[in-house]
């Protein structure tokens, strides 16, 4: 670079690098070239921009705006000459006009310019050039100068293909990797150290991402709002055993169940534990659809190991019946458990029509000691989503919650993640939802007490 020659390269603030021209030169400038590779300001075609290309656009016109600005403050300041993508050229050697007036499209951002389009750039700007310096020497035709000119490869393709290859270079071209590209590798390594590092967290974050899920599947749950217990229970009919009832010719839609712990109280004892005793209310909430004529009766097993159990249904109490079976130890256990079978009358029920059956049961002084610290869900037939709610008294909250299903009668023990814990007001609750129960499965929810 000889002595009293200044260059300088453009930017947002300064456009085509005038700005940094005058003030870093220290002297009055002769003369300014400025070389304009700006695309030509043309109004959009598309009414439907959305995001993305609205704020694309907003760029082009603010880039557009600089450049004019700049433009304008050189024309007023040092003489000053605009070599534009946008001219056109008759020089000989410079490409045909219709190959030069796509050069102004061809896209800089995001994108790696193709052999193509530097070939053509190139030849563009060294011809514009020339016309210029010529132009201000008076002469219409720039001088040759062999070594410095710029030959056109030989080439079979027309300029029409040629002018056609260039005006797809308007389009953003995403190359997100390139082998000979750095950068690429340097970005390509980052995303392996980020999926490694996803890979190391991946229990967490899925467990996270199943809980959230879970506590919007049990939102639905918190609504349920299960009629009060009213003390007028059906009168119970002894049987010597009773099984797990298979509704069939019904479609279950729903089935959710509301534990009411609040009657609840600890007692402490002598030797420094403590004795929870008092009611548990239950409900039972089922959407069905009697699809079988013959299903007349809907059935409800419960168990329990209850000093005193009662049923009723809140919708009506004549026709409904309730039986016991006799107690039976549990295996592998001292527990002794009863069953009982609610049966509601739903044969004056429209066939094929949903409607809604609750029923509520409420236990006296269960065995809720350490090992009996549970409540669940049991099915015999299928159903599309079930849940069940526990709501705990005020002073007497859970801690170390777990989730279980099993088969029935099974001591093979698989934990879930889908239960919630819920602190609503003054109580604790514990959710879950789970969407379509297997049939001949149990699921538990299991804590302990504070």
């Amino acid at each position: 670079m000889g002595k009293g020659q200044y260059f300088t390269d453009a930017g947002v603030f300064d456009n085509l690098g005038l700005y940094g021209l005058k003030s870093g030169a220290p002297d009055q400038l002769d003369r300014i070239y400025a070389s304009d590779a700006g695309r030509s300001f043309v109004p959009q075609k598309e009414t439907d921009f959305g995001i993305l290309r609205t704020a694309l656009r907003a760029v082009d016109i603010f880039m557009f705006r600089i450049r004019q600005l700049d433009l304008a403050g050189a024309a007023n300041a040092e003489p000053a000459t605009l070599i534009s993508i946008s001219h056109e050229t008759d020089a000989a050697g410079a490409s045909a006009k219709a190959i030069q007036s796509q050069l102004e499209n061809v896209r800089t951002d995001l994108d790696k310019f193709s052999d193509l389009e530097i070939e053509e750039l190139i030849r563009q700007g060294y011809y514009l050039t020339a016309k210029a310096l010529a132009s201000e020497q008076g002469l219409s035709v720039p001088k040759a100068i062999p070594e410095w000119d710029i030959p056109t490869k030989a080439t079979k393709i027309l300029q029409s293909d040629l002018a056609r290859k260039l005006q797809n270079s308007s389009k953003r071209q995403w190359r997100l990797f390139s082998a000979l590209d750095w950068v690429s590798w340097a970005q390509l390594a980052m995303i392996a150290l980020l999926f490694a590092a996803l890979a190391e967290l991946k229990g967490p974050i899925v467990e996270r991402i199943n809980s959230v899920i879970a506590g919007i599947k049990a939102y639905p749950v918190t609504r349920i709002d299960p009629p009060e217990w009213k003390d007028s229970p059906v009168a119970i009919e002894t049987v010597k055993e009773l099984t797990q009832p298979t509704n069939s010719g019904f479609e279950i839609v729903s089935d959710d169940r509301v534990w009411d712990l609040r009657g609840l109280h600890a007692n402490r004892l002598s030797g420094g534990g403590i004795e929870v005793v008092g009611p548990a209310i239950l409900t039972r909430i089922s959407r069905l659809i009697r699809r079988d004529a013959s299903a007349t009766q809907y059935r409800y097993l419960f168990q329990t190991a209850a000093k005193k159990f009662f049923a009723r249904s809140p919708q009506t109490n004549e026709t409904v019946k309730l039986l016991q079976s006799e107690p039976k130890t549990v295996s592998g256990s001292n527990v002794s458990l009863t069953s009982y079978e609610l049966q509601l009358d739903v044969s004056q029920i429209e066939l094929n029509k949903e409607f809604g059956l609750q029923a509520q049961a409420k236990t006296i002084d269960a065995p809720w000691d350490r090992n009996n610290t549970w409540l669940g869900m049991r099915f015999t037939d299928p159903t599309p989503a079930a849940s069940i709610r526990i709501i705990f008294p005020r002073s007497l909250p859970y801690k170390d919650p777990v989730f279980l299903k099993y088969p029935n009668d099974s001591t093979l023990v698989a934990r879930s993640t889908d239960g919630i814990m819920l602190e609503s007001g003054e109580e604790k609750e514990l959710l879950w939802r789970v969407d379509r129960p297997q049939p001949g499965m149990t699921y538990r929810v299991q804590w302990d007490w504070e």
